[in-house]
C-alpha cells in the first residue's frame, strides 16, 4: 500500500485544481458528485453527466453509459479498497466494485427494477 500524508495530498488536489483552472484546459466535467482521494494522491471523480469515473492528474476514465456491468447511469458516491474502487449507481440501484485503474469488473451488488428490495 502506497502512503501518502495529508499535506502531500492537499496540495496534489489543489495543483490539479489549479489545472483545471488554467485558461488553456477545457474542464468536460459534466455532473460531477462524488470525490474520492486515492491512496496515490489522485483525485476520483464520479461524473454523473458522462456516466463515468474520471481522476485528475493522468485523467483515467472508466464506465460509461449503459446497464452492463462496468456501465453505469449517474454513479455517484465512490469508496475505495485496496487496489479495488467501489462505485454507487444510484440510477441502477446497484453498488460496482471495479479494479483500478482498469475498471475490470469485481463484484455487482443490486439491479435495476420495480420491485423492493
Amino acid at each position: 500500500a502506497v502512503s501518502v500524508s495529508w499535506r502531500d495530498a492537499v496540495a496534489s488536489i489543489l495543483a490539479d485544481w489549479a489545472l483545471l483552472q488554467a485558461p488553456q484546459i477545457i474542464c468536460t466535467c459534466r455532473g460531477p458528485l462524488g470525490l474520492l482521494l486515492l491512496p496515490n494522491g489522485q483525485l476520483c471523480i464520479s461524473e454523473t453527466g458522462h456516466h463515468q469515473i474520471v481522476t485528475l492528474g493522468n485523467q483515467v476514465a472508466i464506465g460509461g453509459f449503459g446497464y452492463s456491468v462496468g456501465q453505469f447511469m449517474r454513479p455517484t458516491g465512490l469508496a475505495w479498497s485496496d487496489t479495488a474502487i467501489y462505485v454507487a449507481d444510484s440510477d441502477l440501484n446497484r453498488i460496482q466494485k471495479l479494479s483500478w485503474p482498469d475498471g475490470r469488473s469485481l463484484r455487482c451488488v443490486g439491479a435495476y427494477g420495480s420491485r423492493e428490495g
